[in-house]
């Protein structure tokens, strides 16, 4: 297996961006180093800019740097004083690999945007910092042959599918037990790269049979 040098996503991060708050890679330089079918996509890093200020994205990249393989955000970090993996998000997105039997450190995942805030409303020129951000997301999908982007939400969603061109619905699944009736979609580009837009952890339990997206992710990834 050709190894990737995963420094080389890390500077195609715009040098710009380097003094704003947020945070860039989700797992390790391990993670981003090797082929792999499938990437994952959040929207932006959450919490708030001004609670610490030295959480810049460039004192960030430095930081990953230094991670050892295994490391993951959504399994290895402590959010808001709760034990690693345990808070939020972090365990719907642990629920979901461990029934897709992958081992959730070993995926490459990152957020379309990298700048943090409150929440996407918070989020100041977002469709700027989109274009901004999307070179690192192309080269990664581009360099370790990504054929699955797994998105958190409509935003991210939308947005890798527009860049990605990824406009023919392929296969979807719709919640069967809230009124709101939150649907996940898988669509293809022409090239073939999958699209799925999972309905957000935060508003769908994933942990949950009845909202549980793991037979889609599994049919898009055996496609």
């Amino acid at each position: 297996m050709t190894l990737i040098d995963p420094n080389s996503f890390a500077r195609l991060v715009e040098p710009t961006l380097h003094d704003l708050p947020g945070g860039v890679f989700y797992s390790s330089p391990a993670a981003f180093s090797g082929p792999s079918k499938l990437y994952l996509l959040g929207l932006n890093p959450g919490g708030s800019p001004g609670v610490d200020g030295e959480a810049t994205i460039g004192k960030n990249l430095a930081a990953w740097r230094k991670r050892e393989p295994g490391w993951c955000e959504y399994s290895s970090e402590s959010w808001e004083g709760a034990e690693p993996g345990e808070y939020g998000i972090q365990r719907p997105i642990r629920a979901l690999f461990n029934r897709l039997g992958l081992n959730l450190a070993d995926v490459p995942a990152s957020n379309v945007v990298f700048v943090r805030s409150n929440n996407e409303d918070k989020l100041d020129r977002k469709a700027e910092l989109l274009e901004r951000c999307w070179p690192v997301h192309e080269g990664v999908i581009r360099e370790l042959g990504v054929t699955t982007v797994l998105c958190l939400g409509k935003t991210a969603g939308r947005w890798a599918r527009s860049k990605l061109g990824a406009h023919h619905l392929h296969d979807h699944f719709e919640e069967s037990y809230d009124r709101r009736h939150y649907r996940s979609e898988a669509h293809l580009s022409s090239d073939g790269i999958a699209v799925l837009t999972l309905a957000h952890p935060c508003r769908s339990d994933w942990r949950d049979e009845r909202a549980d997206p793991s037979p889609l992710v599994l049919r898009v990834l055996a496609r």
